[in-house]
């Protein structure tokens, strides 16, 4: 189970226009997929995105570039709802 808003590390990629790994809990997770998703009125300048992996894991990550801070948001279903 993770806990809302868990800290992950997503590397820099100056030549992408997204990252294609993060790492999360010691982990390694390569990106399949990498889809932006709309921000609530309360989440002010944060970036969401909704994000599978290589081994099937989906998830919604969230950046808030001021700080230079990514969260893993929550855990999603393979329907893409949250769980």
């Amino acid at each position: 189970m993770i806990e809302v808003g868990e800290p992950i590390h997503v590397p820099k990629e100056t030549d992408r226009w997204a990252p294609v790994e993060f790492f999360w809990r010691g982990n390694r997770h390569l990106i399949r997929s990498w889809e932006a998703r709309p921000a609530a009125s309360r989440d002010k300048g944060r970036r969401f995105y909704r994000v599978r992996t290589a081994t099937g894991l989906r998830c919604m990550v969230s950046e808030d570039p001021g700080r230079g801070q990514w969260r893993l948001e929550k855990m999603l279903a393979p329907s893409g709802r949250a769980l």
